[in-house]
Formats: structure tokens, C-alpha cells, sequence
């Protein structure tokens, strides 16, 4: 699990700092991530401020500090947003949205985000409702454009998709049944969803 902020002017040294602090002894926590459209974003707002080098370094050294194994994700949907030379041990995130297909996704995220990123490892965001006139035509949208993207990324770059919580019920629905427990009615939930982190679907693919 990645532990994932909005940072907005909160310092992220900070929220670092508190939130490993608070959840980092879950063996189930891999890292932190910090969704750069939100990082100081009253002084440029919809898009955040880029993160430089030195502030990735930066980021990521306070990250390992709590766990030498911790990966730090920086998440934009414009790469130069992303630091323009370090690439330590960082893992990119692309959340682009408004594609008219499924090719000029998968264009998106391999030609323009993964392979600049080589050999970094990548994930990708998808599910946006902009987006679902051509994904819910797909047979099974979540397996369907996961596994398009993961296809086109080069050998040896490890690679993710999340699924955006936001349209979830759409592809992974949900289904209910009353269960009767002496005087009492218990409504149970059941959800085909492989992990909810951060509000989002984790859908990993490592090779």
C-alpha cells in the first residue's frame, strides 16, 4: 500500500514525517506518494508546482529514512512536472484523462510517460468518467485497458494501474444479500475489487 497525499501548502516534510509515522508500522505499507497537482497549488492552481530535482532527492531520502525498502510516487499528468533529471528509486505516475480512444490512451502512457521514464517504474490512473463514452464499449474495462497499456511497456520497466474510484461501481459492481442473525438483519456487501488504497483501485502488474 501506498500512502498517497494532496499536500496543498502543507509542508511535505511534514506529512511525511506524520503520516509514516502514524501508519508505516502496517507491513502492508510499500511507500508514500505525493499527487503533484495538489502540491502548492493555490500558486498555480489546476496544475500544482513542478518538483525539482533537489526537492525529489529530498523527498525521497525523508521517505527512506522511515524504511530503507519505501518507494516514493510523484503523480502528474505533464512529465515536466516531474523532476527533469533525478531518477533514484522514484516510481511516475500519470493521470491524464479526456483521450477520444483507447489507442491515444495507451499512446499517452507508453510512448510520452513510460518511455521517458525507462527503466523507472510507471503507473498509470485511468477510469475517468471524461473518458467512459469509449472505455464502457470495452468487454471488460478494467482488464481490458489495463492490459492494453501493460502490453506496450518495454521489457524489464515494471508498471501499475489504478483505477479511479469515482466510476468503481461501474466495472467492478457491487452486489447484496440480507443475512438474518437471531433478531437482527445484516447487510452484506459484496464487492469483486482486488484493493481500495487512497481512494483509488490498485491493480498491480510487476514483470
Amino acid at each position: 500500500m501506498f500512502l498517497q497525499v494532496e499536500p496543498g501548502h502543507a509542508n511535505v516534510d511534514d506529512l511525511i514525517t506524520l503520516v509514516l509515522n502514524r501508519y508505516g508500522h502496517h507491513p502492508c505499507v510499500i511507500g508514500f506518494g505525493v499527487d503533484v497537482e495538489w502540491y502548492r497549488e493555490v500558486d498555480n492552481p489546476g496544475w500544482g508546482i513542478p518538483v525539482n530535482d533537489s526537492t525529489a532527492l529530498h523527498w525521497e531520502q525523508l521517505v527512506k529514512q522511515h524504511n530503507s525498502s519505501y518507494r516514493l510516487f510523484l503523480k502528474h499528468w505533464d512529465r515536466n512536472w516531474m523532476p527533469s533529471t533525478y531518477r533514484g528509486d522514484l516510481i511516475f505516475v500519470d493521470d491524464s484523462q479526456g483521450f477520444p480512444d483507447l489507442n491515444a490512451a495507451v499512446n499517452e502512457f507508453t510512448t510520452y510517460w513510460a518511455d521517458y521514464f525507462f527503466p523507472n517504474p510507471v503507473f498509470f490512473q485511468i477510469g475517468y468518467a471524461i473518458d467512459k463514452p469509449w472505455w464502457e464499449t470495452l468487454e471488460n474495462p478494467a482488464q481490458d485497458f489495463g492490459t492494453a497499456i501493460v502490453e506496450h511497456i518495454a521489457p524489464g520497466q515494471e508498471c501499475g494501474v489504478f483505477w479511479v474510484d469515482f466510476t468503481l461501481r461501474d466495472v467492478l459492481p457491487t452486489s447484496s444479500t440480507q443475512v438474518r442473525i437471531g433478531n437482527s438483519t445484516l447487510l452484506v456487501v459484496l464487492t469483486s475489487f482486488v484493493l481500495l488504497i487512497t481512494g483509488l483501485i490498485f491493480i498491480q502488474y510487476f514483470r
